[in-house]
């Protein structure tokens, strides 16, 4: 007989009234993915006992008579409107009951899990859910037990790090030990078809996991998001329980120093970041913005500080790569995650083909662009040269600022330049590479400025290595003179003539590099030309590309050379073309330490700065409060020694290659001194707070808001207390025990299964990692 309130979970009359598990099954069930034999009382059940108990469970009871197995056993679980939500969960708050075998014991089951969806413990889930809770409705699972040999859960993407990896737990027998008292279960992270984490001590399962992890990825491109299923396996086959959206995740923001710590190495004073930032990744956006069209990306979108260091926004930079038909594993090997499998392919999607125009129609401009870059180039150099012959003393500090607004404008032009003519290069770099080896010669091997000259002129190291000569040169007295005397001095030494004639060709050509040509704070050497004299003396002179195979002495086929031959000459054309663009960008960028210098010694001569360089402790908008009067002179002086000692503070740290979240990781987390303890990440974020050591019910008094709570496990009995801790520490548990589902739906850190944690000195203040696992004690 049909009934509204009974129904089969794969029937889709009724599933309206599933609740969130039984439309879980329900999709399962659609999707072929196998799943145990599943009855679904259905709210109407709960509206119709809610009526009238007596009546309404004998009218269930006679639906389930023919229904159910005589000797079977049953898991009886909750299915409610409002659980398994993207932000609540209400984890073990409804009953289950497993193992439930007899009608009578299966009515007994039903009643107890309905009258659990009023209890008290519920109030602060719906405190939470104000007027939406008045909305709960139950409907109650009756589904078939699968012996499990093993079983646990799946997370198709890592619910912590954001990672695009599966992380699989699991525990001998029943799955629901994942949530008990103590039980902490054996963990595997699979990512790119190979498990990076795994127990010494389960590789007899090793199979079924990997089933279990690719399934999980199939299941999430059908499901068209990230989620996490609970399975059970029986021996033989692997049986799909529960689906649902993963609670609480959000993209973790991911950040990187890969290859920020190569353009913009160090730390980075405010206003460096405030110029430099903006600067390149406005180029940045230009080239994205005409590859794909308009991506809405802002120059602040794609880096970021953490104590001082640039870091590149790694989730802004994955957009992209999805955008051009890309993987997102493309954009983890760019994080520096090792795979031994082959890498990961271009894949594009329909949105790529959108781009197809804009990207085939860039790479007819690249096969001549050099004719038309050419002339720009020339452009800024005549540019440059008018700006570095001007007289700026004669300028007033807001004609000053009008300067460096232009200044900068123009420079988004060479930054511009600055990138696309090396990716080019590069790319003809490549091809060329790909055609030598065909000649059985390596690109290393090969000397590709034989034959240019001009690559020469814009090499420091040829210029030093003429004037290493020439001091060479000149008579033994002389060079011992030399080397006693500063520049200054050396200008009235006449036999220095020929040498330093050298040298002040190489500070007009080259003194406006310094240690860091992204860092305008660092003195350049046009300002220190006594380290130019000391270069030059010093100097080991260049090896030179002799000994390397050349256009001319290539052996290869003449159809191989006629081949290659546009290429060698394109390859050729870009060096030469990146030589010449590097020398203007740096030479251009520099100069606006000349800008912010004269500002500086302006400032500080009537007293709004206490030193020149206090300047760069500022950033370029706080620059210009002071020049206009409306900044707060005492607390921008404020600001400017709070930078000081921040940075002071953090010189010597050493950060992490990869950085989790917008909030920078504590200081005192990357001190070495620290006591650390590691565990199981569960919930992300930072966390510095004060210890409660919580072992039962009788502590929980002793818990103040903000306090971090170190405890053995935790039931649902536990659950006020996440609502005052800042951060929790479990010495039991997994990624769905009870302390981690209530952390990451509280948006606190958690860390579980840190062994010993809840013998850490009460009262002690403590950093929780919940990105890396780490829990560190500072002060007992």
């Amino acid at each position: 007989m049909d009934h509204s309130f009974l129904a089969d979970v794969s029937d889709a009359r009724h599933v309206d009234g599933f609740g969130k598990k039984g439309i879980g099954l329900h999709w399962l069930a659609k999707h072929r993915l196998r799943i145990p034999n599943t009855l679904v009382a259905t709210y109407s059940a709960g509206e119709m006992i809610e009526r009238d108990s007596q009546t309404g469970f004998a009218k269930l009871k006679d639906a389930l008579k023919d229904r159910l197995e005589g000797g079977e056993l049953y898991a009886v679980r909750s299915s409610a409107n409002l659980e398994d939500d993207k932000e609540l969960s209400f984890a073990g708050q409804f009953l289950s009951r497993t193992n439930v075998q007899g009608l009578d014991a299966v009515i007994d089951a039903i009643r107890d899990v309905l009258n659990s969806s009023r209890s008290e413990t519920l109030q602060p889930y719906m405190k939470k859910l104000g007027e939406k809770g008045k909305e709960l409705k139950m409907a109650v699972l009756i589904q078939e037990m699968v012996p499990p040999v093993i079983s646990g859960v799946v997370f198709s993407k890592n619910p912590t790090t954001g990672l695009d990896e599966a992380v699989i737990e699991a525990v001998h027998g029943l799955g629901e030990a994942l949530m008990q008292d103590g039980v902490t279960p054996q963990r595997w992270i699979y990512r790119w078809g190979q498990f990076t984490a795994k127990p010494e001590s389960e590789a007899e399962f090793e199979s079924v996991i990997r089933e279990i992890a690719n399934e999980a990825r199939r299941i999430q491109k059908l499901y068209g998001s990230p989620v996490d299923l609970e399975w059970a396996y029986d021996g033989k086959s692997v049986y799909w329980l529960q689906v649902r959206p993963i609670t609480a995740l959000t993209n973790v923001p991911l950040y990187s120093n890969r290859i920020s710590r190569e353009v913009l190495p160090g730390i980075i004073k405010p206003l460096i970041a405030s110029v430099n930032i903006p600067l390149v990744n406005t180029a940045w956006i230009r080239l994205f913005d005409s590859l794909m069209g308009t991506t809405h990306l802002k120059p602040e979108d794609l880096t970021s500080l953490f104590h001082y260091r640039a870091y590149f926004n790694m989730g802004a930079i994955g957009t992209i790569f999805e955008i051009l038909g890309f993987p997102r594993e493309g954009l983890e090997m760019l994080l520096g995650f090792k795979r031994e499998s082959k890498r990961p392919p271009f894949s594009p999607s329909l949105k790529t083909f959108r781009h197809i125009p804009r990207i085939l129609g860039f790479a007819a401009r690249a096969w001549t662009y050099d004719r038309n870059v050419k002339a720009e180039l020339t452009e800024f150099e005549k540019h440059i040269q008018k700006t570095q012959t001007e007289n700026i003393k004669s300028l007033s500090s807001r004609e000053l600022l009008a300067k460096i607004d232009e200044h900068f404008m123009f420079n988004t032009l060479v930054a511009y330049q600055n990138i696309v003519i090396p990716i080019l290069m590069s790319i003809y770099n490549a091809i060329l590479r790909s055609q030598l080896k065909r000649a059985g010669v390596e690109f290393v091997d090969f000397n590709l400025t034989d034959g240019l000259p001009q690559v020469e002129d814009y090499d420091p190291n040829h210029h030093l290595d003429e004037m290493h000569n020439k001091f060479n040169e000149l008579p033994q007295p002389v060079q011992e003179k030399i080397r006693t005397l500063g520049y200054r001095e050396l200008k009235s030494l006449p036999e220095a003539g020929s040498f330093l004639q050298l040298a002040d060709e190489f500070i007009k050509r080259f003194g406006h590099l310094s240690e860091s040509g992204n860092d305008f704070s660092k003195t350049p050497w046009r300002e220190e030309p006594d380290k130019v004299i000391r270069m030059a003396l010093d100097h080991a002179v260049s090896a030179r590309d002799r000994q390397k195979t050349t256009w001319e002495t290539l052996k290869a086929s003449a159809f191989l050379r006629m081949q290659m031959r546009p290429i060698y000459q394109r390859a050729r054309t870009f060096r030469l073309l990146r030589e010449r663009i590097s020398s203007i960008y740096t030479s251009s960028y520099g100069w606006f330490r000349v800008y912010f210098n004269e500002l500086s010694e302006r400032l500080t001569k009537n007293g709004v700065l206490d030193a020149r360089d206090d300047i760069f402790y500022l950033t370029w908008q706080e620059v210009r409060s002071l020049v206009e009067g409306t900044g707060n002179v005492q607390e921008l002086k404020k600001k400017i020694q709070t930078h000081k000692d921040n940075i002071e503070r953090s010189r010597d740290i050493v950060l992490p290659e990869i950085i989790y979240g917008n909030a920078a990781p504590p200081l005192d987390l990357l001190k070495s001194d620290a006591n650390k303890l590691t565990g199981i990440p569960t919930s992300s974020g930072y966390y510095q707070g004060r210890l409660k050591v919580v072992r039962s019910n009788e502590d929980f008094h002793r818990v103040e808001k903000g306090d971090v709570i170190v405890i053995p496990f935790s039931d649902v009995a536990w659950t006020p207390l996440f609502a005052k801790a800042g951060a929790v520490v479990a010495e039991s548990g997994g990624i769905l025990s009870h302390s981690s589902i209530v952390a990451r739906e509280y948006g606190i850190p958690c860390v579980v299964s840190v062994n010993g944690a809840c013998n850490l000195p009460d009262g002690s203040d403590i950093i929780v990692d919940g990105y890396q696992g780490a829990v560190s004690v500072l002060e007992a």
